[in-house]
């Protein structure tokens, strides 16, 4: 966040750290337990004024800027979890609208991130997956470690959203996803398959899509970013 700043989740620990990136350095530390043990997702709003965490739980964490060991942290219930292990599920829209992907769904939030504005169901995530925005805010893409494919929901968003599913050939379950910052093309890590697959807009159930291997035999992989 800023310029040189960073909130870093400390895995089960109930703590966030405040780094300036540039130099290594801890500003400060965030006690966030017992609302947040640090594991699952954590995001800053675009407009800087909260950061969203949550892992293994139904209950989101708000963390208060400005970011020190005094930050008020709120809660919001929400309808369902993310897994501890991934740290892709929320992400914002650049008016700040918050969209939290959870084992039943994506709940929406508006600042300043006190209640749910409304929830889009999404079958299957048990197994929580990831979740990424375009740039202009209008299209949500999301993955599922089960099932071969990626859910594309279109703006307006609403309760009554609904996903059109774009199948993925040869996925083993498809876990982090981003979309480039010129909006052009989406990139998903396969987290079995040992490949990335990259889906070019407009993001539709028959959108163009390349496998680009990856090296094998090193372990699952779960996040990609740009």
């Amino acid at each position: 966040f800023g310029t040189d700043s960073a909130l870093v989740s400390d895995f089960s620990n109930g703590r966030v750290y405040v780094v300036t990136v540039s130099t290594n350095t801890l500003v400060d530390t965030i006690n966030t337990a017992p609302t947040y043990d640090g594991t699952g997702s954590i995001a800053i709003s675009p407009l800087l004024t909260h950061a969203l965490a949550l892992g293994g739980s139904t209950t989101l964490a708000v963390i208060q800027a400005p970011f020190t060991a005094a930050s008020a942290i709120s809660t919001v219930a929400l309808s369902g979890t993310i897994a501890g292990y991934q740290t892709e599920a929320i992400v914002f829209n650049s008016a700040g609208r918050a969209f939290v992907y959870t084992t039943t769904g994506i709940d929406v939030l508006d600042s300043p991130y006190t209640s749910v504005a409304f929830s889009i169901p999404v079958a299957g995530n048990g197994s929580s997956g990831s979740i990424a925005i375009t740039p202009d805010g209008n299209t949500l893409l999301v993955t599922k470690l089960t099932g071969g494919g990626v859910d594309i929901f279109q703006a307006p968003f609403s309760a009554a959203s609904t996903s059109v599913n774009l199948p993925i050939t040869g996925s083993a379950g498809l876990d982090g996803i981003v979309v480039a910052p010129n909006g052009n093309t989406a990139l998903v890590v396969d987290a079995f398959a040992s490949q990335i697959v990259a889906i070019q807009a407009p993001f539709s159930a028959a959108s163009v899509v390349e496998s680009i291997p990856l090296p094998g035999g090193i372990g699952t992989f779960e996040d990609i970013d740009i």
